[in-house]
C-alpha cells in the first residue's frame, strides 16, 4: 500500500456488503489512499465523512478522464489523520457496546 496512488474497492453491490463497511476501507483510509468505490449508501456515508473516495457510477467512455479531473479536484482526508482508522479510534465503540449489552 505505501506504493500506492489510488485504493480500489472491487466489491460487485450484494447483500454481504450492502450493510458493512469491509476492513480494507480502513487499510487504505490508514495510508490516506483516496479510494474508488462502487454505489453503496453506507459506503458513501463513510466517504464523504470522511473526504476519502470518489463513487464509481456506470462506465462511460470517457470515465477515467473524469474520475482523473475529480481525483485532481478534490482535496481528501483534510480533516482526518490516519490515527482516526486503527483499532484505538474504535475500540471505545466496541466497549460502550459491550457494556450495554452487560448491564442490561
Amino acid at each position: 500500500l505505501y506504493w500506492a496512488d489510488i485504493g480500489y474497492i472491487p466489491y460487485k453491490p450484494n447483500r454481504g456488503t450492502e450493510n458493512c463497511l469491509p476492513s480494507r476501507f480502513y487499510e487504505y483510509a490508514w495510508h490516506q489512499l483516496p479510494m474508488i468505490y462502487p454505489p453503496n449508501l453506507l459506503w458513501r456515508n463513510f466517504m464523504e465523512s470522511h473526504q476519502a473516495g470518489i463513487c464509481l457510477q456506470e462506465p462511460s467512455p470517457t470515465l477515467f478522464s473524469a474520475l482523473l479531473e475529480q481525483f485532481k479536484q478534490q482535496a481528501f482526508y483534510s480533516n482526518h489523520s490516519p490515527e482516526a482508522f486503527t483499532w484505538a479510534a474504535e475500540s471505545r465503540l466496541l466497549i460502550h457496546l459491550i457494556d450495554e449489552l452487560i448491564n442490561h
